[in-house]
């Protein structure tokens, strides 16, 4: 995926998607979701990547191995509070996106 807009950074210049189809990354099926989340699992700069969503921020698609939702944002692009956040993502998705629960929880700004 080629990322040359202004303010994200040099380091996307490492990154794993970058030869990646963009779509990928804002798709809505499981096959798509998950193949974007293997790509970030090996990614050198996917806490710089997620850095980047949490504060841009970035409404949709995964970035950093974590999908919107697990960011806080609603089907529709709207911000949730934590409570349903923690409420609408379940474990399973954090730890294949590569984060434990405990990791996920302090890097999450909610």
């Amino acid at each position: 995926m080629q990322r040359t807009e202004k303010g994200l950074g040099n380091w996307t210049r490492a990154a794993a998607c970058l030869e990646a189809d963009a779509e990928i990354f804002f798709a809505q099926g499981r096959t798509q979701r998950a193949l974007a989340l293997a790509i970030c699992q090996s990614c050198p700069v996917r806490v710089e990547c997620r850095a980047h969503a949490e504060t841009s921020p970035e409404p949709y698609g995964i970035w950093g191995g974590v999908t919107a939702l697990e960011r806080g944002w609603s089907p529709e692009g709207r911000t949730m509070s934590s409570a349903k956040r923690r409420a609408t993502t379940s474990p399973g998705r954090r730890e294949l996106a590569g984060l434990s629960s405990k990791a996920a929880g302090s890097a999450s700004r909610g």
